[in-house]
């Protein structure tokens, strides 16, 4: 999945729903290397996906379904877009969790600005051993496994 355990501590409920419950990360293989938005071959390239649709061929899911962020400061505006467009529409996400996920998102929580969000984001996806190359992500660093955060992610956290 696409969350660590400092999310709870730092990232809203709604978003923190997502991560842990609807969204994963996959390293794209073979039958990933269509060619998109003149980036050549998605083969090896670290990509979002629904969990819950990810058996379906590509032309039965819904929009946002899959998407290769180019950035670790790109994964934060992925996560929204699959949550205003593909969360909804998606026929396989199961109610319970659409139900579970409109409750939440119904609720006030301490706004963090948005700004934050993103650099966080983009630091915790660093210390699940993401890289940027200037094909896309890639995994390429050891990750923290440690079980705290990294200093600089704590920074952040502050």
């Amino acid at each position: 999945r696409l969350s660590i355990p400092t999310h709870e501590q730092f990232l809203d409920p709604v978003h923190n729903f997502l991560r842990s419950t609807c969204i994963e990360v996959f390293v794209s293989g073979s039958e990933y290397n269509s060619r998109g938005r003149g980036r050549g071959s998605k083969s090896n390239l670290v990509g979002l996906r629904c969990v819950h649709c990810k058996h379906v061929p590509k032309r039965e899911r819904a929009n946002q379904a899959v998407s290769y962020p180019s950035k670790t400061a790109n994964i934060c505006e992925s996560v929204r877009n699959f949550q205003r467009t593909h969360l909804e529409a998606c026929d396989y996400i199961p109610n319970e969790i659409k139900q579970k996920y409109r409750k939440l998102a119904s609720q006030s929580y301490r706004k963090i600005p948005l700004k934050y969000v993103k650099v966080y984001v983009a630091e915790a996806a660093c210390e699940i051993g993401m890289v940027q190359t200037p094909n896309g992500l890639i995994f390429g660093a050891p990750p923290n496994t440690s079980g705290k955060p990294s200093e600089k992610l704590q920074a952040i956290m502050s």
